[in-house]
């Protein structure tokens, strides 16, 4: 029998190792899926979001609890891969974005956070030591609230 290059070992080795990787991620997809799937099924409990939130909502803005369901499925499967608390919701304005963007510039500015450069139009980002608000509001209409903590800050 002839013998066999080291040159096929070593391929056999890599297409183990390649295999093995696409079946950590197909794993890891199928487990995201999951619990996504999990958390939007699940009611939303408005007092529970509002308070981990912890910001104040404007007067013309009215939950859209399936935006939230869709939000809270992504912030926990975000928050199981970081170390962040999370916590997210969408709302429904009954107010033009410009309005809505100064009310929360003034009232976040009044709780002491420190406002910072936003990365789009028509959002606002304030921190104040482990937090970080992200306030977006769209031309259709909806607002959303997103708040990280970063724990140890």
């Amino acid at each position: 029998m002839a013998r066999l290059s080291p040159w096929v070992f070593a391929g056999i080795g890599c297409l183990g190792v390649v295999a093995l990787g696409v079946v950590s991620i197909g794993g890891i997809g199928l487990m995201v899926a999951k619990n996504m799937k999990e958390e939007i099924a699940k009611p939303i409990d408005k007092a529970a979001v509002l308070h981990d939130l912890n910001v104040p909502i404007h007067p013309k803005a009215t939950l859209d609890e399936i935006t939230t369901r869709s939000l809270r499925a992504g912030m926990v499967s975000m928050a199981r891969m970081t170390n962040l608390k999370m916590a997210a919701a969408a709302f429904q304005l009954g107010a033009p974005a410009d309005e809505v963007l100064s009310w929360y510039e003034k009232e976040l500015e009044k709780r002491g956070y420190q406002k910072k450069s936003a990365d789009k139009e028509q959002s606002l980002r304030y921190e104040q030591k482990d937090s970080t608000i992200l306030i977006s509001v769209t031309k259709s209409g909806s607002l959303t609230i997103t708040r990280m903590r970063t724990p140890g800050k």
